[in-house]
């Protein structure tokens, strides 16, 4: 089940019921104000679950990015090596 925010940022749910956090905040007092902002407890941790999904997708397409990236590159150095020791 998804939360009824859908893929808002716990920040920005926050934002939304006038509610801001400073910087560095940890996470129990973010997750008070959630739960003051939205009213249950269920709904707030869903909140954080999907937002923790988020940014963990994000990551793991950032780092499957750049590792095919590295991939890509490897293979044009190997390629190129290869010409230059095929010179006569």
């Amino acid at each position: 089940m998804r939360s009824p925010v859908g893929c808002l940022t716990v920040t920005a749910v926050l934002r939304q019921n006038g509610i801001v956090m400073p910087a560095g905040s940890d996470f129990v007092a973010a997750m008070k104000a959630l739960q003051a902002a939205l009213g249950d407890n269920d709904l707030a941790k869903q909140v954080f679950s999907d937002a923790n999904t988020a940014d963990r997708q994000t990551r793991r397409d950032h780092f499957e990015a750049r590792m095919e990236y590295v991939r890509q590159m490897a293979e044009r150095s190997l390629e190129t090596e290869k010409s230059i020791k095929e010179l006569p």
